[in-house]
């Protein structure tokens, strides 16, 4: 399972700086502007996080983050501003569906444990997919011809005139 973390920001020296504050706790990339990002993420991708600047040139984070959530769903994002307006706000969040907001200075240990918060979502999130996999037949698994479960064919064939059986009611169930 990849684990990596991409930040995002048209400042070097801020990519630079996470880099070198975060190397030894996550697997770490950065990606200078969104359209870096979206690159960085199809070539190197699956990312568990990315973290974007707000105001970016060409692409703001609001819009990357929406694209990121559109290719890559399971991927938690997380959204740094040095301005934080409530419209800005509640815009980033409706749009990008982001995991955290923070605001610029972000001290590291304030965006180190929003991280690894946005690590355990991540992992949250990929074992559930993995898990509903597992448990939902797929098409055509089941040995019938539509992959439906077992019970969808004995409810369709029944003697002509007839109802379907009833399901079983239990104690605690009310009318």
């Amino acid at each position: 399972m990849s684990e990596k973390v991409l930040f995002v920001d048209d400042d070097p020296n801020l990519l630079s700086s996470c880099e070198r504050s975060f190397r030894r706790r996550f697997q770490v990339e950065t990606a200078e502007g969104g359209e870096a990002a979206l690159q960085k993420i199809a070539e190197r991708g699956p990312f568990a996080v990315v973290v974007s600047d707000r105001q970016m040139p060409r692409m703001d984070g609001i819009t990357l983050l929406s694209l990121v959530r559109q290719r890559a769903p399971n991927t938690v994002r997380i959204m740094l501003t040095d301005n934080a307006d409530l419209e800005g706000a509640i815009k980033v969040v409706n749009e990008g569906n982001i995991f955290r907001f923070l605001t610029k200075p972000c001290p590291p240990e304030i965006l180190g444990k929003a991280v690894e918060d946005a690590l355990g979502q991540y992992r949250l999130v990929t074992a559930e997919e993995e898990l509903l996999n597992k448990k939902i037949p797929r098409r055509g698994r089941l040995g019938n011809s539509a992959g439906r479960h077992a019970g969808a064919d004995r409810q369709r064939h029944h003697p002509a005139g007839t109802a379907p059986p009833r399901p079983r009611r239990h104690r605690l169930d009310r009318d």
